[in-house]
């Protein structure tokens, strides 16, 4: 019956101390530590703790101390107590889980990565981009971007993508790109515009190819050869980008 009545809320001494006082009748300690085979310090605490909860009570014959444990009907209490317990653990979630829920996240979530192939996976990530409300941040080559999707005849996701760029409270964005920005003509290099600021790097950038930062998010543009974009989705990857684009912006001369 050990197990059952540590189901019920006793350590294992305890139940082996009640089962011994319950079998041997008012008893000393030292008779309940030869019945149980634990030692006397021992048992003394357990019967100190089953008093405690009202299953062994003490008594005198002289000055001798005896313990005597209560009617099994006395266990009720432990359930009793288990009820309480659990009535008592929900009003405590109960007050602590707004608390809870509201507590900033203390681990980084795992990164979330997509991936986009082909021109219209560019296109969904370039319009995506186009419509965030917040700004924006692109480093790369616009004029070899430009001459790729010249190639691709693919200039539906440039003039759809600043459709969406037409509204009076657009955001700020902020290009980092290379000198092959001048020659695209057009009114591109009205630099100074109030939606789009712009740095230029000394060198040319060889390649079709970017990234832009956005959000929570880092895309990565590849115009080469077989197009795609992949869009990694984590503030820390963004914080950390970020500080480089600033620190590449701040050094770079104003035009």
């Amino acid at each position: 019956m050990e197990e059952e009545l540590q189901k019920l809320g006793l350590n294992e001494n305890e139940a082996k101390v009640y089962l011994a006082a319950l079998s041997l009748g008012p008893s000393p300690a030292s008779q309940i530590s030869s019945q149980t085979n634990i030692k006397r310090p021992t048992v003394y605490l357990a019967l100190e703790n089953l008093i405690k909860q009202g299953l062994i009570f003490e008594s005198f014959v002289g000055k001798k101390k005896l313990f005597e444990a209560e009617k099994p009907q006395k266990l009720e209490k432990l359930t009793k107590r288990m009820r309480r317990q659990a009535v008592d653990a929900e009003i405590l979630l109960e007050s602590i889980l707004p608390g809870l829920v509201k507590l900033p996240k203390q681990y980084a979530e795992e990164p979330k990565v997509s991936f986009y192939s082909g021109a219209e996976g560019l296109k969904n990530i370039a319009l995506e981009i186009s419509a965030c409300t917040s700004s924006w941040y692109f480093f790369g080559s616009g004029a070899k971007i430009l001459e790729k999707l010249t190639k691709l005849k693919r200039m539906d996701i440039l003039n759809d993508s600043w459709a969406l760029r037409g509204s009076p409270d657009r955001p700020k964005i902020f290009l980092i790109t290379d000198s092959g920005f001048f020659a695209l003509g057009k009114g591109w290099e009205k630099t100074h515009t109030p939606w789009r600021e712009t740095k230029i790097l000394p060198g040319i950038i060889g390649a079709g190819c970017g990234f832009i930062i956005y959000e929570d998010k880092l895309a990565v543009l590849n115009l080469e050869n077989k197009p795609f974009a992949a869009v990694i989705q984590s503030k820390e990857v963004v914080e950390v980008v970020k500080l480089m684009y600033q620190l590449i912006w701040k050094s770079l001369p104003d035009k």
